[in-house]
């Protein structure tokens, strides 16, 4: 959404987008600058924090009927589905007066897409630890909703990180002004 957004409003822009959650090197891949969820394990690049992501814990109506659920240990014993370079098989849940809660989980369904994860929730088969603006249309039609309200996983920073040093074309500069401006109307901005 946010890279068509770009390329309507600055029809000058052209965006090679590779999606890669694994740490890159700016040298060898000749990019512009990188739009990292969670930390940028690279010291040698200026990292700004754009906006945090308020991730929830979620299921199908259908998924989570039967179920007493009323502290974060309760969702233990429910089915998981699992985003790899964030769960894998721990969950980690604060409670509404920021205690942490965390127990282990043996995932029903593992992946690194995002998407792969969405698609096994949105088919009832467990619940997920999701971004609230990547499933917000399935929250407020009901598709999907909370396991428990009052728990929440930790923020995630969403991090643009630069080369340091060069100067930055002005398309570039465009780009980070556009994303920054998309984040502000679509996130919580930091």
């Amino acid at each position: 959404q946010a890279a068509s957004a770009i390329l309507r409003d600055h029809p000058g822009i052209s965006i090679d987008w590779k999606l890669d959650d694994g740490a890159i090197r700016f040298a060898e891949e000749g990019c512009d600058c990188w739009v990292k969820v969670g930390p940028v394990p690279d010291d040698t690049l200026i990292v700004r924090e754009l906006a945090r992501v308020e991730r929830l814990v979620v299921g199908t109506p259908d998924c989570l009927r039967g179920h007493h659920i009323a502290t974060p240990k309760d969702l233990s014993s429910l089915p998981w589905l699992t985003l790899g370079p964030f769960e894998g098989n721990r969950i980690e849940l604060f409670d509404k007066a920021g205690q942490p809660h965390s127990f282990a989980v043996q995932p029903k369904f593992a992946s690194d897409s995002i998407f792969a994860v969405r698609e096994t929730l949105l088919q009832g088969l467990g619940i997920a630890i999701m971004p609230r603006w990547f499933i917000a249309s399935q929250l407020c039609d009901g598709t999907l909703v909370e396991a428990l309200p009052h728990a929440r996983a930790a923020e995630l920073a969403v991090n643009l990180a630069i080369a340091s040093g060069t100067k930055r074309p002005a398309r570039v500069e465009q780009f980070c002004e556009a994303l920054e401006g998309w984040l502000s109307e679509n996130l919580t901005v930091f």
